[in-house]
């Protein structure tokens, strides 16, 4: 896969812990309805490496775990959680060595919490987990009309306890917008609006990929990419100019409509008018960080009533243009 930026992390100690390379999760963050508390990334160093964890709620009954690991000897790295009350995480890693060398090391869905790797002197590990429980997987999603071989229902009718994903499924802008952020969380302005924003493409893709029968998931897909990538970049740079149709973005990804409908959700975690919305509202969110006039931003987009604009923000991000910058506002004074 592509690289994301290396960050050039501050290893600086909070708490001092042990010298033995595998820790466990602490129970704090194992709440009974789901929820995880947010916590300040927590640093420790040992002997054999440096680790960073951050905790981060997205929404009840689901949650985001972010680990940097960095090796200061060959150690074999494995990570834990105490008890695990039902969980279900999907994760994704990728292995960063000297010389910016990035390779994506795991994806998958499973019902157990152990991240683990071998690593040598400075290499960085860095794991992206999402943890679930069966509720929001239930609300969430229609087991009932995925194949009964279907990656996500085997592991939530404890069927399979581990689906590994063929590499490079994951949209890849997806995943780099999500470390990115990661990397800069005291400096990304309302930072949970746009950790929202960011994973909820990632876990909407990983959903359509986990509905398909395990198989599928295990060899390498057929290569639709090129072609759906070539009406991604049209719709990111046409959102100003109303949503085309299926036919005509069939006819750009040199594909019939029939496969272009099955195959985009797959790539991207969205319909073609999904993902071409969610991008709108995207251009909107940085929009408002520069002045302006929020009329003049959904005149711009194609909105001729601004009130629907409006209600579309805030069903996207939880809050109205308007109340969004008095927000931005007194998080810079």
């Amino acid at each position: 896969m592509p690289s994301p930026k290396k960050a050039q992390r501050n290893w600086k100690v909070r708490r001092l812990a042990n010298n033995e390379a595998s820790e466990s999760l602490p129970n704090k963050i194992d709440t009974t309805n789901g929820n995880t508390p947010k916590m300040a990334p927590e640093i420790t160093e040992t002997d054999e490496r440096y680790e960073q964890l951050s905790f981060l709620p997205i929404e009840s009954g689901c949650s985001l775990i972010s680990i940097a690991v960095q090796a200061r000897k060959t150690i074999a790295y494995r990570l834990t959680e105490e008890e695990n009350n039902g969980y279900l995480y999907f994760t994704h890693a990728i292995l960063q060595q000297e010389g910016d060398q990035t390779f994506e090391i795991s994806c998958c869905f499973n019902d157990n919490f152990c991240p683990e790797i071998a690593l040598n002197p400075n290499d960085i590990a860095r794991f992206i987990v999402f943890r679930f429980t069966t509720d929001w997987i239930n609300k969430n999603t229609d087991l009932s009309m995925m194949h009964a071989n279907s990656a996500l229902r085997k592991i939530v009718n404890k069927d399979s306890d581990k689906i590994t994903l063929a590499s490079d499924q994951l949209q890849f802008q997806y995943l780099s917008n999500l470390y990115e952020l990661l990397d800069h969380v005291a400096t990304v302005p309302l930072f949970e609006l746009q950790l929202k924003n960011a994973v909820n493409p990632l876990i909407s893709q990983a959903i359509q990929l986990l509905s398909q029968k395990e198989q599928t998931l295990l060899s390498p897909p057929i290569s639709y990419r090129d072609n759906i990538n070539r009406i991604v970049r049209y719709l990111d740079t046409h959102l100003q100019d109303g949503f085309p149709g299926l036919t005509f973005l069939a006819s750009i990804g040199h594909m019939s409509t029939a496969t272009m409908r099955r195959q985009f959700p797959l790539h991207t975690g969205f319909s073609a008018f999904e993902y071409y919305r969610h991008q709108q509202l995207n251009y909107a969110f940085n929009k408002l960080q520069e002045p302006g006039d929020v009329k003049d931003i959904s005149m711009e987009l194609g909105f001729r009533n601004p009130s629907n604009f409006t209600r579309l923000f805030r069903e996207h991000f939880g809050l109205s243009p308007s109340a969004f910058r008095k927000k931005l506002n007194e998080n810079e004074d």
